[in-house]
């Protein structure tokens, strides 16, 4: 990880469901997705399921139209949220994010699912640019992880192996790693190895509009991308 912006720095932004929020201060929602990772595991055999991200982005489009996010994330099994605050109460909020997210997603994919909601109220558009940015690289390692994992497991061995094997080595270590387990890192999809997003944009046809986006810059653009969406 090269972000300056780790969770232990954020942990002093929370806000809780007591606390009335300021308008005008840039906030993160991370919504959390409960059991996510292990019933994926159990709906397919697949390293990521195409239908159920589909889904998720749905979820986020939907929260970004309904409650006037700007911009939002999405990884395997995680949506992440950036808005200015309109200021309000954070428990209307935070109980507004989980109940729309769950909602949503149980009804596109005809299953029960839930998700747990922590709330930032940051100082500043920087340190959700850095935070994003984190998110990003975690997406990317946990993938990596995941597809050795997958490999690894076919033939015997264990996640635990994968995790292992990655952790002992560099960036460009973990590629050649992957490499001779027979993936190749590059030609996967851009949305399995970095995720997606979501963000308002505007032009004089539409006016502004919602874009979903599955194909996002390589890591030294990353910032740029972001500069551009959350201001």
């Amino acid at each position: 990880m090269t972000s300056s912006v780790l969770p232990e720095q954020l942990v002093p932004y929370e806000v809780f469901s007591d606390y009335s929020l300021l308008s005008g201060t840039p906030l993160v929602a991370h919504l959390s997705g409960r059991r996510f990772e292990q019933r994926l595991n159990e709906r397919s055999t697949e390293v990521y399921d195409g239908d159920f991200q589909k889904a998720l982005l749905k979820v986020l489009s939907h929260l970004c139209a309904v409650l006037g996010c700007s911009f939002g994330y999405a990884d395997r099994t995680d949506l992440l949220l950036y808005a200015v605050s309109q200021g309000s109460d954070a428990r209307r909020l935070m109980t507004r994010l989980a109940a729309e997210s769950s909602a949503k997603l149980s009804l596109l994919v005809n299953d029960l699912y839930t998700f747990d909601v922590r709330l930032f109220e940051i100082p500043h558009t920087d340190m959700a640019h850095q935070y994003f940015i984190w998110r990003r690289e975690l997406a990317e390692s946990s993938a990596q992880v995941r597809y050795l994992a997958h490999r690894l497991t076919a033939q015997g061995g264990t996640a635990q192996q994968a995790q292992a094997l990655l952790d002992a080595a560099t960036p460009a270590q973990r590629l050649e790693v992957l490499r001779r387990h027979g993936i190749e890192w590059s030609t996967l999809p851009i949305w399995q190895r970095h995720g997606s997003t979501v963000y308002t944009a505007q032009d004089d046809v539409r006016g502004p509009h919602l874009v979903i986006d599955l194909r996002l810059p390589e890591r030294d653009r990353f910032p740029e991308y972001l500069a551009r969406h959350i201001v």
